[in-house]
């Protein structure tokens, strides 16, 4: 059977086409998945949650929970959403940045390290705390937390923070090779706005 998603329903199919019409979660049905034992259960519960922005505000507290699950994917979903739905809400940015800023300093996985910082620069002016930990991380070893962490101070610049002390480390990111190559054209955009750098759109 094949489960092929639609606005607001999942609809299975088998070889004969369309056989049954699931619809779509709800937030406490997503909430209630954050806790199922299949880590593909959990971490696409919480890439949902994210989706829906502050909607979901009511899952914050279970997806800060997620942030210590013991699946890499999930955590790093949970990262994800929580920038998604703190960025809009000051209260769950309040309580999810120091868990982030621990995700971001200690997980042992790069893909978690980026979902924190990328989810940080989110946050807007409440992460100012985590300006240190980006700032670190632009001298990480994996390409991708570099680059979540300069996407994270370029966000963070614009909005007045940061601009100052985060400059050296963005002009090295920007003058990076491998990171020019990897990186999305937006991503580049941004820290140039942020650094002042002449954009190249070539």
């Amino acid at each position: 059977m094949l489960q092929v998603s639609a606005p607001g329903a999942v609809f299975t199919a088998g070889a004969a086409g369309p056989v049954e019409v699931v619809p779509a979660k709800s937030i406490p049905e997503l909430v209630q998945a954050l806790a199922h034992q299949k880590p593909r259960e959990r971490w696409t519960a919480a890439e949902t949650l994210g989706k829906k922005g502050e909607a979901a505000a009511e899952a914050a507290p279970q997806l800060v929970a997620a942030l210590s699950d013991r699946d890499v994917d999930v955590r790093c979903a949970a990262a994800r959403a929580l920038g998604q739905i703190g960025g809009a809400i000051t209260a769950i940015a309040a309580q999810a940045t120091p868990e982030l800023l621990r995700l971001l300093t200690s997980d042992s996985d790069g893909g978690v390290r980026w979902g924190a910082a990328e989810a940080l620069g989110n946050l807007g002016p409440v992460a100012a705390c985590a300006l240190p930990a980006l700032l670190a991380a632009l001298e990480d070893d994996e390409e991708d937390v570099r680059g979540g962490a300069a996407g994270a101070l370029g966000k963070l610049a614009q909005r007045g923070l940061a601009a100052a002390p985060s400059v050296p480390g963005l002009v090295r990111l920007l003058a990076d090779e491998e990171w020019q190559l990897t990186t999305k054209p937006t991503n580049k955009t941004t820290l140039q706005v942020a650094t002042n750098q002449p954009q190249n759109n070539h």
